[in-house]
């Protein structure tokens, strides 16, 4: 998989090349931990994105008024499921269904999944680029928790030179309380795995999401030339599935 997304690489870019600058263009990466403690409250999240990009569908006619694509990046330990950016609804919908069924249960790596969704994804130069991250455990409770937060200085250099927005919701951890460092983040430490599950508390979470993504589009921004990058930070062979 990895050697037929670089074949298609240059072809991708010099396409959005041709993309106006002044319509609203977006890339929005969920990314999610499909760990064992995630199993209470995964299918209710998945659910709830759904919905999610269906209001982001309806409500600021952003798939069709603007050029926006929507990937996921799914996993733990001994998996990862990957869905390139693309705009058709159905399509995702159909992906985190997928994600559901077949997921495996295993220890998070969320800095791991994040170093998959810069190197294995194509984001487009001219656009918006949003990482949005779900996870119920701490760093230190992570598969390989030492060599990940070897990386994370990297990790966020990664992440600021192609000006990636990240949004992160997980419990307060020092490590990822460092990811504030990056412009315009927004790190929110949730209580417990309980405030994903919390019908009220999800749905604010999503409608104050769908508020500060719609609000952006309506404004022009200058996006410098995105650097992308094709070698990973952490040697890990994961499985990844291609949806």
């Amino acid at each position: 998989m990895k050697q037929q997304q670089q074949q298609n690489r240059n072809i991708n870019i010099n396409q959005n090349q041709s993309s106006s600058p002044n319509k609203g263009v977006g890339d929005i990466l969920f990314l999610l931990d499909t760990s064992t403690s995630m199993n209470a409250v995964f299918d209710f999240l998945v659910k709830n994105i759904d919905v999610f990009i269906e209001k982001l569908k309806i409500e600021t006619k952003a798939i069709n008024q603007w050029d926006l694509r929507v990937g996921v990046v799914a996993g733990n330990r001994l998996e990862h499921f990957i869905m390139p950016f693309n705009n058709d609804i159905q399509k995702i919908s159909n992906g985190l269904k997928r994600i559901m069924d077949e997921r495996k249960k295993a220890n998070e790596c969320i800095l791991m999944g994040i170093d998959l969704a810069l190197t294995e994804l194509e984001w487009r130069k001219n656009a918006r680029r949003i990482m949005i991250v779900f996870t119920d455990e701490k760093l230190s409770t992570n598969y390989k928790p030492e060599v990940q937060s070897e990386g994370l200085q990297e990790i966020i250099k990664r992440l600021m030179e192609m000006k990636i927005l990240l949004i992160f919701y997980s419990p307060e951890c020092p490590d990822y309380k460092s990811l504030a460092v990056l412009p315009k983040s927004k790190i929110d430490f949730i209580s417990s795995k309980n405030d994903l599950i919390e019908r009220n508390r999800l749905e604010a979470i999503f409608d104050s999401l769908l508020k500060s993504l719609s609000a952006s589009f309506y404004h022009n921004i200058q996006l410098s030339l995105l650097v992308n990058y094709e070698t990973r930070i952490y040697n890990e062979n994961f499985k990844l599935t291609l949806l």
